[in-house]
């Protein structure tokens, strides 16, 4: 999209033959604004985890905390269809609250029916 508007500062000549409707931009704008929020959210917990998903030995256990929790926030407000698409497109979050699960000593399912508390606050930056 930049392309086309700045199309003669970028030394080219004549019309951009690239052309956007109206919609097209308003649904960019609102992609955008999607992607600003997921970045802003790894900004908070990049003491916890990269951008690409990788962590330190040193904050392994407090990551799978916060992503467990995350889990279990997400899961309260789900209800059918949305909860079963949710688990189907996130198979990593239910491992991740599985291997929570054994670290305290219990089964998945008692995790998944009590909401999770952290044994201590995450601390986001």
């Amino acid at each position: 999209m930049y392309l086309t508007r700045y199309w003669k500062e970028l030394g080219f000549d004549g019309e951009c033959p690239i052309h956007f409707s109206e919609d097209e931009l308003r649904s960019h704008l609102e992609d955008a604004g999607g992607w600003n929020d997921v970045q802003d959210f790894f900004d908070l917990i990049q003491h916890l985890v990269n951008r690409d998903g990788w962590t330190h030995n040193e904050t392994y256990d407090a990551a799978l905390d916060f992503f467990s929790w995350l889990r279990q926030e997400a899961l309260q407000g789900m209800k059918g269809k949305e909860r079963e698409e949710f688990e189907k497109e996130n198979p990593l979050c239910r491992e991740i609250a599985g291997r929570v699960a054994l670290r305290a000593g219990k089964g998945l399912e008692e995790v998944e029916t009590k909401p999770r508390s952290l044994s201590k606050p995450i601390q986001l930056q």
